[in-house]
C-alpha cells in the first residue's frame, strides 16, 4: 500500500516520514559515491600498487577538469612527500574547496579551451 499523509497538519502514519528519511539517505550516499575527492581516496590501494611496482624516483601528479581541485587534494594528501610536482588545470568557475598543497593550479576556460587552456597546457 502506497504511503500517504494524513491531510491534516502534523499528523502522519510514519511511513511517508520513513520514506522520506530512506529517500534523503540514498541521495546523501549518491553524492558521497560520486564525490570526485572520496573516488580517488578509494583508489589508493591501485596508487600504492603502482607505486610499489615501479618505485618512481619523481612523481608527476596532473589533475583535470571541473573535479580538478579536489582531485588534486585527494592526490596531493595520498602521496605526501613522494609528490614532487603536481598541476591542477581548473576550469574558470569551478574551483572548490581549497587549492591543494603541492599542486601548482591554472585557470582555464569552459566549455571551450581558450587562451589560458592554452597557457596551461603548454606550461
Amino acid at each position: 500500500m502506497p504511503a500517504t499523509r494524513d491531510p491534516r497538519p502534523g499528523v502522519s502514519d510514519g511511513r511517508a516520514d520513513t520514506a522520506d528519511l530512506v529517500a534523503r539517505r540514498i541521495f546523501a550516499e549518491a553524492l558521497t559515491a560520486v564525490d570526485a575527492e572520496q573516488a580517488v581516496l578509494r583508489s589508493a590501494p591501485l596508487l600504492e600498487d603502482c607505486l610499489a611496482a615501479a618505485a618512481p624516483q619523481t612523481v608527476l601528479a596532473l589533475a583535470i577538469g571541473k573535479a580538478a581541485r579536489p582531485m588534486a587534494r585527494a592526490l596531493a594528501g595520498l602521496l605526501g612527500p613522494r609528490l614532487d610536482t603536481g598541476w591542477a588545470l581548473v576550469p574558470d568557475g569551478y574551483a572548490s574547496g581549497p587549492p591543494a598543497a603541492g599542486f601548482e593550479e591554472r585557470v582555464t576556460g569552459h566549455p571551450l579551451p581558450d587562451a589560458r587552456s592554452v597557457a596551461a597546457t603548454e606550461a
